[in-house]
């Protein structure tokens, strides 16, 4: 089973949802399911791409988290194309894995 999270911030970004995620996601990740993060690249000096627990985190370069409302659009698709399931927040996440 595939899982898509489309989350604004992810880790190693600090927040009560961004710890709730990380924890799903994580263990989700060592239950076998493959699991994959599309967020924000908040910090250029935060990889485009790797691999964390277990958990396949994709950064989109944008300019704010508003910004990942439209740029993220095409990741987000991209990914969704063979998930089970795809979870998010509310807010700018929202919207790209509504379309998705």
């Amino acid at each position: 089973m595939k899982i898509l999270f489309v989350l604004e911030h992810f880790y190693p970004y600090i927040g009560g949802a961004e710890k709730l995620f990380y924890t799903l996601s994580t263990n989700l990740a060592s239950q076998g399911y493959e699991v994959v993060v599309v967020t924000t690249r908040y910090d250029k000096k935060l990889k485009s791409n790797e691999e964390h627990e277990g958990v396949k985190i994709i950064r989109v370069n944008c300019f704010n988290r508003f910004g990942f409302t439209v740029f993220s659009l095409p990741k987000v698709i991209e990914h969704a194309k063979d998930c089970n399931l795809i979870h998010t927040t509310t807010y700018n996440a929202a919207l790209p894995a509504m379309i998705s």
